[in-house]
């Protein structure tokens, strides 16, 4: 069985746009990260009371293999969404099923793997239905 490659969509306004990797992530088994933004006051006695604004689900996204003729097109969509646009990321390129998604990082810094190969890895957090990205 072969590993999925994933697709991701978006729109930076001009319609939209389709990311197709050469080679599938590599990623950590199927379970992602989770984040919360609590606040949390300790009384003198030791009672914990804890306020959850909210928590986030964040998929890191590890590409290992990526040619150096895939840099242009990953470094348009990366140009569009660090700025926090959505996307729609499709875990299998081939399926129908996606989930909309947002950079959580404010850096994406590809290295160097070896010559004609770069690698890099992105975290995304999941987008609540009915949110927006303005």
């Amino acid at each position: 069985m072969a590993y999925p490659t994933p697709k991701i969509i978006y729109d930076p306004g001009t319609g939209a746009t389709v990311v197709t990797p050469t080679f599938p992530n590599i990623q950590k088994p199927y379970m992602d990260n989770f984040e919360a933004v609590r606040h949390d006051s300790i009384t003198s006695d030791g009672i914990r009371q804890s306020i959850t604004e909210r928590v986030d689900r964040v998929r890191p996204i590890n590409f290992e293999t990526v040619p150096w003729t895939d840099m242009p097109m990953w470094e348009a969509f990366f140009a569009y969404a660090i700025q926090g646009g959505t996307f729609q990321y499709y875990p299998d390129g081939t399926a129908t099923a996606f989930a909309t998604w947002q950079l959580v990082d404010d850096k994406i810094a590809p290295t160097f793997v070896a010559f004609g190969l770069s690698k890099f890895v992105m975290n995304m957090r999941l987008v609540a239905a009915g949110a927006s990205s303005a």
